[in-house]
């Protein structure tokens, strides 16, 4: 609920909100003042403001991703790839940094490092999992991120799909190395 005051000649408008900063400002009528606090209290309830940086300064990405790892990928049906995946993002650098700094520019830094070691298409869905993380951070968890960051940068192209035909030599190579009894049966 907002305050609303008479300062002087001015009225004053404050709006309070646990985990937010506290917004503060003068108008020269009553009604102004009423309709501003209105359109931030409205904000706030949408997660369109920005939070308080203190709460954001103490968690940590690789944070995020171990209560991730314990409560998201555990219901999935590749949980296994997914908790590989998980363990190669909390081993980067970019684990270590707390959720208020976190931006584009450094996942960019991660796609950009990885691109050295793997395939697009890895570090696509090694992205895809980052970005599901957030998604479920903000909206189920409770945390007042600003944006998704994954969503900030560009992915990279997926791998090329694979074209291979068989071949005449193949196909006799394959019943030759075929063991005996299946010759014999007619497979």
């Amino acid at each position: 609920m907002a305050t609303i005051r008479k300062r002087g000649a001015a009225w004053q408008a404050q709006v309070r909100r646990q985990g937010y900063p506290l917004l503060t400002k003068s108008f020269p009528s009553h009604a102004d003042a009423q309709a501003w606090a209105r359109d931030q209290e409205r904000s706030i309830d949408r997660a369109e403001l920005p939070t308080n940086q203190a709460e954001l300064k103490t968690v940590t990405l690789r944070d995020l991703l171990d209560r991730y790892e314990r409560e998201i990928t555990p219901t999935k049906r590749g949980a296994d790839r997914e908790c590989s995946k998980l363990s190669v993002l909390k081993r980067h650098s970019l684990a270590s940094a707390t959720l208020n700094r976190l931006s584009g520019a450094m996942v960019a830094s991660y796609r950009d490092d990885r691109l050295q070691e793997v395939s697009g298409g890895t570090v696509r869905r090694e992205l895809a999992i980052l970005r599901h993380c957030f998604e479920v951070a903000r909206k189920e968890w409770g945390f007042r991120l600003i944006g998704n960051p994954v969503r900030d940068i560009n992915l990279p192209k997926p791998s090329e799909a694979r074209t291979r035909r068989l071949d005449v030599s193949d196909v006799a190579r394959f019943w030759v190395e075929l063991p005996p009894f299946y010759r014999t049966v007619g497979y």
